[in-house]
């Protein structure tokens, strides 16, 4: 996760920090010291304010992940506000209120929220040790929306056959062995209702600088046992731009594009299934790369190994980041991996290079 978390959010952070850095120490090496603490403090104040957005959450690592980054550099600040005889503790600080989360399982998203404070908490005593917590602890700041992220619509009416009878389909995912090759094949016993949705339209974002995370893997084949009928013709004709083929995680990668190119966002960064590198996921993409107000991808590792949390499948990935403007980017490969069994894989990467988009 960190391979990701740090193109997309900490490496222009710290871009920027080293900037200011460098600018205050030649202040205080002038005399200026006001001048350089201010500097400092106003960058502080800048990375206290920066919001994190991962639109399918899940339990929360992506986000803990970037909790734990920012804490550290926020650690690198503080220090040089007292490097600059600045004797008074910040007020503000890095917490859980800046990492926003969208999650359709109520189960996870409250352990999302969980997750954030206890990370945010484990920082606490270890860089401040017994320093007073302020009260309320744990505060409730609603950062972890329980929804669909994609899809949003009025109502959800069970669609009824000739006899008034619910109409059902498999639930996409129970399967038994094969009577006569024994492969686990469907279940179609095990049943879901479908479902029509009234008035979709395509979900809203909460505003953040930044947005990464881990779209769900689920493949156009896929999309109707997994999702439901409704469900699936509901998003395609909301997103109507968007070919039918594409994969269900493409729906992420356009919405994020768009805010991106719009300038509400920074920079974006997923997680995909690496067909992000075949055709019919290229037609998302490949607008967002042409014209004046074009992006650039500026990290990408095209297929790397994962293990799905969802259910513990050994896949395949592609990481991209994408920034506004024409930019160089980072391209890596994996040079060697090594199975460690249910643990994943040890990876290593060819050394990047620069791929030019000038």
């Amino acid at each position: 996760m960190e391979r990701l978390v740090l193109p997309t959010i900490i490496e222009p952070l710290r871009e920027e920090w080293d900037t200011v850095y460098a600018t205050a120490v030649s202040l205080f090496e002038s005399g200026k010291k006001d001048e350089a603490r201010t500097a400092v403090r106003h960058f502080h104040e800048t990375l206290c304010d920066i919001r994190v957005l991962d639109p399918a959450c899940g339990s929360g690592n992506f986000l803990y992940v970037s909790l734990e980054l920012m804490k550290r550099l926020e650690g690198e600040v503080i220090k040089a506000l007292q490097d600059f005889d600045e004797h008074q503790k910040p007020l503000l600080t890095v917490d859980p209120h800046q990492f926003l989360g969208i999650e359709v399982n109520p189960r996870a998203a409250a352990i999302a929220d969980l997750v954030l404070w206890i990370g945010y908490l484990q920082w606490h005593f270890r860089a401040r040790g017994n320093d007073p917590l302020n009260e309320p602890i744990i505060r409730k700041f609603h950062n972890i929306e329980c929804r669909d992220a994609v899809l949003a619509w009025d109502a959800v009416e069970p669609v009824l056959d000739e006899n008034g009878e619910p109409v059902t389909h498999w639930d996409g995912r129970t399967t038994k062995p094969h009577p006569v090759t024994g492969e686990e094949v469907p279940d179609e016993t095990t049943r879901t209702p479908e479902f029509w949705y009234v008035n979709p339209r395509k979900a809203e974002w909460p505003e953040a600088e930044f947005i990464v995370g881990n779209p769900p893997f689920i493949g156009t084949a896929r999309m109707r046992d997994a999702l439901g009928h409704g469900y699936t013709e509901a998003i395609r004709r909301t997103y109507s731009q968007l070919p039918k083929s594409v994969d269900y995680v493409m729906y992420w990668w356009h919405v994020a594009a768009e805010r991106v190119k719009s300038e509400a966002v920074a920079r974006f960064g997923f997680i995909t299934t690496n067909s992000l590198r075949q055709t019919f996921n290229q037609r998302v993409i490949r607008p967002f790369l042409i014209g004046p107000d074009r992006l650039s991808i500026v990290f990408a590792i095209p297929d790397h190994p994962w293990i799905d949390s969802s259910d513990g499948a050994d896949v395949r990935i592609c990481m991209t980041v994408a920034v506004r403007g024409i930019l160089d980017g980072l391209l890596q490969t994996v040079k060697d991996e090594k199975s460690r069994g249910e643990l994943g894989s040890i990876v290593a990467l060819d050394p990047t290079f620069r791929t030019s988009r000038k």
